[in-house]
Parts: C-alpha cells; sequence; structure tokens
C-alpha cells in the first residue's frame, strides 16, 4: 500500500486588498495560495544563538533563531512569519506479508507516514508563564539537551529563555511503526483425533511493538501535545481457536449430553423471556439477568444432567418435566419481587 497525499489552495475569496497584484491569503486560519490547506504557520527555526555570534538586541546566547525571511536584517516577529510545513503527511505506506512454514504462521504489518510538521509546545521552557515557569522542563528531557555554556546544544533553547516574540517550536512526526505481528501453530489432525476437536490453533500477537521517530511526544500519528495525552497502547495477545466438536467421532451418549446442555440453554432462554418482561407504560423491555437468574439456570441444567443420567424413558422425561416446572415457578417468584 502506497498512498501520495497532495492537496493545494488553488484561490480564496478574490480579494486583492494591497493592491500587488496577487490575491489575498487568508493569514488568520493559516490559508494561503499554492500550500495545502493545513500548515504550520510561524517562525522558522535557524537553530540556537551561540556565544561569539554576532547577536543582535534583544537576543541572549542560548535564545533561539530564526530565519530572516523578508531579508530585512532584522528579526521581528510577525514580518518574519511562513509556512513551515505541513500538518498532514505528504506519503503513507504500508507493507505486510503472511509467511507459512509446516504447521507454523507468521505475519506482519509495517506501516509509516512521512512528511509532516506539528508545533510541540513543551519544547518551550516558558511553557507555563510566571504561574508554572519552566513546566516543561520537568516534562521533557531529551535530545542533545537545554543548551547552558557548557552544554552549547543547537536544537534547544536555555532554561530561562522567555519567547518574547512568541516562536513557536515544530517537531518532525515522520514515523515507521511495527503495527501488527503474530506467529500462531495449527495442530494436525493426528492431534485433532486423539482430542476430538475439528480445528486448534494457539497463537501468540502484538500490536504497536516499535515505533522509530523523532517526535518526542507520545504518538506521532495522532501528534497531540498535551499534557494529558496518551501513547499508543502496546499490546501482547496469547491464544487459541479451537474447533468445533466432531460429532461423527463421538459416542452416542456424549451426543445426547450435548444435545441435552443445547436444550436446556433454548429452554432456559424461552422461560426467562417469558418471565422477565416488563411494560412501564410507553414501551416494552426486559430485566436484566441477575445472579440469581444465573444460579436458576444452573439449577436447571442439573436436573436435566440427572434427567440424563437416569437414561431414556418415561422417568428421564417426567424429571425433565419437573426440572422446568421448578425453574418456571422460581423465576417467576423472582421476577415477581422485583
Amino acid at each position: 500500500m502506497f498512498t501520495s497525499n497532495r492537496n493545494e489552495i488553488t484561490s480564496l475569496y478574490g480579494v486583492d486588498a494591497d493592491g500587488d497584484g496577487v490575491e489575498d491569503d487568508d493569514i488568520a486560519n493559516a490559508w494561503f495560495i499554492g500550500e495545502p490547506v493545513l500548515v504550520e504557520f510561524g517562525l522558522e527555526s535557524d537553530g540556537i544563538w551561540q556565544e561569539g555570534d554576532d547577536i543582535p538586541s534583544p537576543f541572549e546566547p542560548g535564545d533561539a533563531k530564526f530565519k530572516d525571511i523578508n531579508g530585512n536584517g532584522e528579526f521581528e516577529g510577525d514580518n518574519d512569519r511562513t509556512v513551515v510545513g505541513q500538518r498532514e503527511p505528504k506519503f503513507i505506506w504500508g507493507l505486510g506479508n503472511t509467511l507459512n512454514y509446516k504447521n507454523f504462521s507468521f505475519s506482519f504489518f509495517v506501516t509509516g507516514q512521512h512528511g509532516f510538521i506539528r508545533e510541540f509546545r513543551q519544547l518551550d521552557p516558558s511553557l507555563g508563564g510566571s504561574n508554572f515557569p519552566g513546566r516543561a522542563v520537568n516534562m521533557l528531557d531529551e535530545g542533545d539537551g537545554w543548551w547552558t555554556p557548557e552544554n552549547r546544544s543547537n536544537t534547544r533553547p536555555r532554561l530561562n529563555y522567555n519567547n518574547a516574540l512568541g516562536q513557536q517550536f515544530y517537531a518532525d512526526r515522520d514515523f515507521v511503526r511495527l503495527q501488527d505481528v503474530s506467529l500462531s501453530y495449527t495442530f494436525n489432525d493426528a492431534v485433532l483425533d486423539k482430542l476430538k476437536l475439528s480445528n486448534l490453533k494457539v497463537f501468540l500477537s502484538g500490536r504497536n511493538l516499535v515505533t522509530l521517530t523523532d517526535w518526542p511526544g507520545w504518538d506521532p500519528e495522532n501528534g497531540d501535545n498535551n499534557f494529558n495525552a496518551f501513547p499508543a497502547a502496546r499490546t501482547y495477545m496469547i491464544g487459541r481457536f479451537i474447533g468445533a466438536v466432531s460429532m461423527g467421532s463421538l459416542n452416542n451418549k456424549v451426543k445426547k449430553y450435548l444435545t441435552m446442555v443445547a436444550f436446556s440453554l433454548l429452554s432456559f432462554a424461552f422461560i426467562y423471556l417469558i418471565t422477565s418482561i416488563k411494560n412501564d407504560g410507553n414501551a416494552f423491555y426486559f430485566e436484566a439477568l441477575s445472579l440469581k437468574d444465573v444460579a436458576l439456570f444452573l439449577v436447571f441444567l442439573t436436573l436435566n444432567f440427572l434427567a440424563f443420567l437416569v437414561g431414556q424413558g418415561k422417568p428421564a422425561r417426567l424429571l425433565s418435566v419437573f426440572a422446568a416446572a421448578i425453574i418456571v415457578l422460581l423465576i417467576a417468584m423472582e421476577a415477581k419481587s422485583r
């Protein structure tokens, strides 16, 4: 699977308010002619101001540096903003296969998304303002660390950077993920015949086991960077599939016992539906199944099992009828008391 995601705004409102002969963009909604619909619009990072650089006022060593987009030699918060990247992936792909060897089966699915970014607010050490100064510092510490005179990072500013121009910090969301993997074993006919089964398979599987990404947040796929966000759950499962019992390989007594169990289930369901139906004046509804109802079913099943042990003929039929009558009476009494 491979998908190329391309979209472009070709026109907006047909307005040229500044008279430059070019249709105006909608900066408030971050819609720009010639760009995709969902983009990040802000100051484009150009590293960190270092000691020894020709640093313009009011910046200091360790402050975030951004590009002079309009080329006037000054670093201005509004005039130097530009489209930094898009929020939707340019490419989405997936690769999967199933490999079989004798009774073993191995399957996997790998997926990836590329070409998109998003603002990641926890990279801003001024996050939280005066109420929670340095809040991001306590929540994120990766990469080459925050800038200090001894640790001259070119990606992370100094801890007391106040971000006066409101620069956004963006992070790459590209990722490759091992989304699904499974290993199973199917037992052969010799084992199935001994167990009186038509099919038996055991398996071990996992989901979201590995994600390769530079995104510093929980999950690059959703790009959520709130403090209360959650990562993509990594899950492991172990289980088995058991096929239907092969009736042809069972003796008559076992067949009759299974028939008795099925009859008990159907009988109990029918009795329960009759005795638990209610009407509140507006509509009919059924009372929820209670623990008492489950206990009554077990009694019903036990009495039918006794009837099965008695065998065929009049005694067995009488015992089954007696079991049904007792259960009807008990359920009716219990339903009336609700």
